[in-house]
């Protein structure tokens, strides 16, 4: 389940949120 560890990232990670929003995803 990536997609479960990418959230978390996610959570954990504001700045990294900005650049899925970037990104488009």
């Amino acid at each position: 389940c990536s997609l479960i560890n990418f959230i978390a990232t996610l959570a954990n990670r504001p700045i990294f949120l900005k650049t899925i929003d970037a990104s488009g995803e």
